[in-house]
C-alpha cells in the first residue's frame, strides 16, 4: 500500500462495508482528530464497535490500529495548521490530555529505541556488591542488575536478590532510592561518570530507558486535581511570569513561546541576576510566577519564588518531586523526575508534562487561542514563515 492513507482511503472507499465506510470518511472529513483518537474514542465518535475500527486497520494492511494511527499522525504533521493541530486535542479531557500526551512522548521514544540491544548475563555475591555500591555509589546508581552483575563479578539474580535482601521489593525500587539520594548531591564530574564506563549502544539503551521511565512516572504520580488548578490559575492570572534558569531555560522558553499563542501578558524572566528583579518589579497579587528547577536547585529561582510570593502573586513550581525545595515556596506545584542520565539533566519528563500543561491551557482558552492562532496563520502565510507558505 501506499505511504499516504488518505490516498489509500480514497481507492479502497467503494469495496468497504457500510461501517468501515463510516470510519473512512470521518478520517478523511476530520483527519486532523481522527490522527490523535484512541481506537476506543474512534468508535464511539464515528458510532461502530472497537473491534470493527481495528478490523478497518488490518483491512488497509496495517498490522493493527496503532500502525494505522501513526502513518495517519506521520502525514498529519508534515501539513497540519497551528489551528488544525489544536483541533486534535480539543475534545480531550484534561486528565486524557496528560496521558495521551505523555504516552505519546513515551511511544516516540520507544520507536527511537527499537534496534537497540540490552541484556547479558555473568555470575559471583553480595559483600561484593555491597563494596561496590560504597565505593562507587555514582557510577552504581545508573547501572542495570546487569551491568552491575557483569562489572561486580557475579551472577544478575544474585544482584536481584541483593536487593530484596535490603526489603526492596526488586532491583529497580532498590537502584531509584539509591538515585533519589545520588541526584541531590552530585556533583557533574560525578555525574559523568555514571555513564562512562558505557558502550555507545549502552548509553542508547540506558538513557532512553531512563527517559521512559521518568514519563511513565509522570503519568502515574501527577495529580489531576493540582494538575487541573494549575490550569486554571494560569488562566485567570492577569500576567504570567516564566522562570527557568541554567538547565531549565530551554523548558522557561518553550513553554513561553507556546504559552504566547494562547494569551497576551507572558513574560520570561531573563536569568542576568539584576535582570529577574527588574522583570519582576510589577508582579502583583493578580499575576503568577511559573518557576522550573531541577537539582541542583538554583538559588536565584528559589529567591525570585519568595519575592513573588511576598508580592501576592500565584506561584507555581515544576520540578522533580516532593524533595524539591520548590514545594515549600509554591502555592502549586507539578511534578516530573529528571532521573540522572549522565552529567546532563534528563528533561523527556518535564518536557512531556509541559507539553501536557500546554494542551490542557489550549482547551481550557479554546476562543483565545483559535482567534490568535488564526490571525498568527495569516500573518505566516503573508511573510513567508515556513517552507510549506513559500
Amino acid at each position: 500500500m501506499s505511504t499516504n492513507i488518505i490516498d489509500d482511503l480514497k481507492k479502497t472507499n467503494k469495496r468497504l462495508s457500510k461501517s468501515h465506510n463510516k470510519i473512512a470518511h470521518f478520517i478523511q472529513e476530520e483527519y486532523d482528530k481522527a490522527a490523535f483518537m484512541t481506537a476506543s474514542k474512534l468508535s464511539k465518535v464515528v458510532g461502530v464497535s472497537e473491534s470493527t475500527v481495528v478490523r478497518f486497520a488490518t483491512t488497509l494492511g496495517y498490522e493493527g490500529y496503532p500502525q494505522m494511527q501513526r502513518a495517519l499522525q506521520e502525514i498529519m504533521r508534515h501539513r497540519l495548521t497551528s489551528a488544525q493541530r489544536f483541533n486534535m486535542t480539543a475534545h480531550l479531557s484534561s486528565e486524557d490530555i496528560v496521558s495521551s500526551v505523555l504516552s505519546s512522548d513515551i511511544k516516540n521514544i520507544q520507536d527511537a529505541m527499537e534496534h537497540v540491544d540490552s541484556n547479558k548475563r555473568l555470575s559471583k555475591s553480595h559483600n561484593k556488591i555491597a563494596h561496590f555500591i560504597q565505593e562507587e555509589y555514582d557510577k552504581a546508581a545508573f547501572m542495570t542488575a546487569s551491568k552491575l552483575s557483569k562489572v561486580v563479578g557475579v551472577s544478575e539474580s544474585t544482584v536481584v536478590r541483593f536487593a530484596t535482601t535490603l526489603g526492596y521489593e526488586g532491583y529497580p525500587q532498590m537502584q531509584r532510592a539509591l538515585q533519589e539520594i545520588m541526584r541531590h548531591r552530585l556533583t557533574s564530574a560525578q555525574r559523568f561518570n555514571m555513564t562512562a564506563h558505557l558502550s555507545s549502544e549502552d548509553i542508547v539503551s540506558s538513557v532512553l530507558s531512563s527517559d521512559i521511565k521518568n514519563i511513565q512516572d509522570a503519568m502515574e504520580h501527577v495529580d489531576s486535581k493540582t494538575f487541573d488548578k494549575v490550569v486554571e490559575a494560569i488562566s485567570r492570572s492577569k500576567n504570567k511570569y516564566v522562570l527557568g534558569l541554567r538547565s531549565a531555560a530551554p523548558l522557561a522558553d518553550f513553554l513561553a513561546h507556546y504559552l504566547y499563542y494562547i494569551f497576551d501578558d507572558v513574560e520570561v524572566v531573563m536569568a542576568r541576576s539584576r535582570a529577574i528583579y527588574e522583570s519582576m518589579a510589577r508582579l502583583d497579587k493578580d499575576d503568577c510566577l511559573i518557576a522550573i528547577s531541577f537539582p541542583r536547585y538554583s538559588t536565584r529561582t528559589l529567591e525570585s519564588m519568595r519575592l513573588a510570593k511576598k508580592r501576592g502573586a500565584t506561584v507555581i513550581g515544576i520540578t522533580d518531586g516532593i524533595l524539591s525545595p520548590l514545594h515549600d515556596v509554591s502555592d502549586l506545584c507539578l511534578d516530573a523526575s529528571t532521573r540522572i542520565s549522565s552529567f546532563v539533566d534528563s528533561m523527556a519528563a518535564p518536557m512531556a508534562l509541559v507539553n501536557a500543561l500546554l494542551t490542557a491551557l489550549g482547551k481550557h482558552n479554546e476562543e483565545s487561542l483559535r482567534k490568535n492562532l488564526h490571525e498568527l496563520e495569516a500573518l505566516w502565510q503573508e511573510n513567508r514563515e515556513y517552507t510549506d507558505n513559500v
